[in-house]
């Protein structure tokens, strides 16, 4: 893959580049001119990105990124993704019992002959 933008990188100081390639044949290190910064690709895909430096933090994420893991990064997000939606769905509840309560505090104001045609419907949903 060639780009003017990036430099493959075959060697460096401490065999980061070589080591990477050792799990899979498929990774490729990059400098990026323009953003300056490191990126490793695998089968010309962006895989990830390692920084302005290239240190063993990259190897690090190369082995829990490898298509190895596939499994584990798969339930990984899905665990995640049930979390985000459990929070959510605690913001709706949350939200839509305090505006509940207002409504029933403003009804018991009222003494319950609340006319229903002056709210707009959005402002309870």
């Amino acid at each position: 893959m060639y780009n003017r933008e990036k430099i493959e990188i075959t060697s460096d100081i401490y065999c980061i580049s070589s080591r990477i390639k050792e799990l899979d044949r498929d990774y490729k290190v990059y400098f990026n001119k323009k953003k300056l910064r490191y990126e490793v690709y695998f089968k010309n895909n962006l895989s990830f990105v390692v920084g302005k430096t290239l240190d063993r933090r990259a190897i690090s994420k190369a082995l829990i990124t490898h298509i190895r893991n596939k499994n584990k990064i798969f339930k990984d997000i899905h665990e995640n993704n049930l979390k985000l939606d459990k929070k959510n769905n605690n913001y709706i509840l949350n939200k839509s019992r305090t505006r509940l309560s207002s409504f029933i505090e403003y009804a018991d104001k009222k003494g319950g002959n609340i006319d229903f045609s002056s709210f707009e419907t959005t402002i309870w949903i």
